[in-house]
């Protein structure tokens, strides 16, 4: 992750020398020597020397292209002026030191996240950016800290109650729904969207973390601990469905698999042999419509993950049977479209920041870090003539990109491009193994008006894995 820090004196040095890897920071400041501030923090790649308050300087060091910027120089005047910079430039994370009290609701009001005092400050901010769902504040000081937890959509801790989420060494005092606090009860049932507040002892957050499960589930377990593969279709569509989807099981870590097939196909005995040493298998006799089979099974089955061949389009299919996309809406679990693309080496996500293509995206990261697989987002602004001219939505959808990808702690390629969503995706599928598409709300998508996440699935040259929640 990439970020700007403005001033190179003590409160930087503290901060740099607790940052972990991963990070590659760009330092501005007036006068220090540039060599050896490199050379002292693995993490630094680039030094600017010049005044941070001024647009030239903060330009020529790449404002605009950082996740992340801080300012933290001594002079509470250019911080602002840093902050309001980053602001008017996209930036979504902007930090700011706070050196006089009276200067911090300027700062705030421009949209900087403050701290004050080098120590704590140094500690707060690295661990804002470890987690910036989870924020520690230290009390009685030092001997304790308050952690507010935001409960993540698909975490682990929704649906837990506050007696199972507590320990001896923390309590959960609050918990916050919108702007209500909810009387403390240990049946209490926490949801996504709540924020606890938990008082530890000092040092506790990876503990708390690792305890509640702050993050996300993993894929696909966090929808079923099983894959449902249908294999209707030709011989050779069968082998390259169960050689992905034994791939897909083997990279998941998944044990279970039901298929749905024709017992006397050779592709589905030769299977069975290959499989049964490693993975459970049942299997379902194929029926006359599989798609409609695959939705019946899925819930009784604990599907994490559905597989289905990818099959070419008519005209007559189009106006008489499911599509792949409307048969993902009708799951609980995502979809694979198996198109026999595998080994997953490149994955592409199509992102617009919705909270579905957000979702997709950190699907195809957890699958990216199992795989070793590189992930790209691709986003596509359609020509103005199309639906007029309108604010550009793509500086806050790459934030919101980076910040999925460093909750993850995974590096994160880009594409920007102009014209058709459709066909730009597919042409840049051309090079990538696996599509994760997120896809919302089907209402009002039908045969006249035709859905963008269906032409990808149809035209992509590989698989897409089909994402609706």
């Amino acid at each position: 992750m990439k970020v700007l820090i403005c001033g190179a004196g003590r409160a930087t040095r503290a901060l740099l020398k607790r940052m972990g890897a991963g990070w590659d920071a760009t330092v501005v400041d007036n006068g220090f020597e540039t060599n050896e501030f490199i050379q002292e923090f693995a993490s630094v790649s680039r030094v600017f020397s010049g005044d941070a308050s001024s647009p030239v300087v903060l330009k020529r060091a790449g404002l605009a292209e950082h996740g992340w910027v801080l300012a933290l120089t001594s002079d509470d005047e250019v911080n602002l002026a840093v902050v309001q910079a980053a602001v008017e430039s996209g930036v979504k994370h902007v930090v700011a030191r706070c050196v006089f009290p009276e200067n911090k609701a300027a700062m705030e009001e421009a949209g900087a996240r403050t701290f004050s005092g080098i120590a704590v400050m140094a500690a707060e901010i690295v661990q804002y950016l470890r987690n910036p769902r989870v924020r520690v504040l230290p009390v009685a000081r030092g001997r304790g800290e308050v952690l507010e937890v935001e409960v993540a959509p698909r975490s682990a801790m929704a649906g837990s109650t506050l007696k199972s989420l507590s320990s001896p060494e923390w309590h959960v005092a609050a918990v916050f729904r919108g702007q209500r606090m909810l009387l403390q009860k240990p049946e209490l049932v926490v949801l996504e969207g709540d924020t606890l507040i938990v008082v530890a002892e000092p040092d506790r957050y990876e503990a708390v973390c690792e305890f509640m499960q702050c993050g996300q589930m993993d894929f696909p377990q966090v929808y079923g601990n099983s894959i449902l593969v249908a294999l209707p279709g030709t011989e050779e569509q069968q082998r390259g469905v169960l050689g992905e989807a034994l791939h897909l099981a083997q990279g998941t870590m998944v044990e279970t698999v039901t298929l749905v097939a024709d017992e006397g196909s050779q592709p589905v005995k030769d299977g069975l042999a290959m499989w049964s040493g490693s993975l459970k298998i049942r299997l379902v006799p194929l029926e006359s419509r599989p798609y409609v089979q695959i939705e019946t099974l899925s819930g009784s089955e604990n599907a994490g993950v559905a597989v289905v061949p990818w099959t070419e389009p008519s005209l007559l299919k189009s106006l008489t049977r499911r599509t792949p996309l409307k048969l993902a809406h009708a799951l609980d679990c995502p979809l694979l479209v198996a198109k026999a693309s595998q080994p997953y080496k490149k994955i592409l996500v199509p992102f617009t920041g919705s909270k579905t293509t957000e979702s997709a995206l950190d699907i195809a990261l957890q699958m990216g870090g199992r795989f070793g697989a590189t992930v790209t987002v691709v986003l596509v602004r359609e020509p103005d003539f199309l639906h007029g001219v309108q604010d550009d939505w793509v500086p806050g959808a790459i934030a919101t990109a980076r910040e999925v990808a460093q909750a993850r702690n995974m590096v994160l390629g880009e594409e920007i491009r102009e014209g058709n969503p459709v066909l730009e995706t597919v042409d840049l599928a051309r090079d990538y193994n696996l599509i994760v598409l997120g896809s919302g709300d089907m209402d009002g998508v039908g045969f006249l008006n035709p859905d963008v996440g269906g032409h990808i699935v149809d035209k992509s040259p590989c698989s897409v894995l089909v994402v609706t929640s």
